[in-house]
């Protein structure tokens, strides 16, 4: 599941119009190991995945959308979900989105050129990504719950 991962990484390096659906679709992989496998064995495919990634892919976009936002996040959400009432999971969940939204936005400097970030500064902009990212989350959250019921109940189903 890792190499899979991997794989899926590999391509949204090389298509990297498609580098967040491809680094969305590769978190699949580590919480096909969760169901599977268990809390730690996920976390561990994701972090092998995240490191194998941007080590060795040539462009490190997806590799970093992979591993900031999108690889350890079904692990979080589907041990949140089965752990936890519906509200205090949408809160483990958003917080977690939160912490890592904040960590880019941090490191975003170090990222891309120091005169795009100085035009872009200001409480209103950072204030409107966030809200926006929130939103774009929620859904997507909400997709991605459907994805992974399709593939416990459809995909791993079979394979057992």
């Amino acid at each position: 599941m890792t190499g899979a991962a991997l794989a899926f990484l590999y391509l949204g390096s090389v298509l990297t119009a498609w580098a967040m659906a491809l680094a969305a679709v590769a978190g699949l992989f580590p919480a096909a190991v969760f169901l599977s496998e268990g809390t730690v064995t996920g976390l561990v495919s994701y972090a092998a995945a995240a490191a194998l990634g941007l080590l060795l892919l040539p462009e490190k976009g997806c590799a970093f959308l992979f591993a900031v936002f999108f690889g350890y996040y079904a692990v979080i959400k589907l041990a949140a979900e089965k752990r936890m009432g519906r509200v205090r999971a949408w809160a483990v969940k958003l917080a977690v989105f939160n912490a890592a939204l904040t960590a880019t936005v941090l490191l975003l400097p170090a990222l891309v050129s120091v005169s795009v970030i100085r035009s872009l500064s200001g409480f209103l902009f950072y204030a409107a990504v966030y809200v926006l990212f929130n939103a774009v989350f929620i859904v997507f959250d909400l997709g991605y719950s459907r994805l992974i019921s399709f593939a416990r109940d459809r995909v791993l189903s079979r394979i057992k």
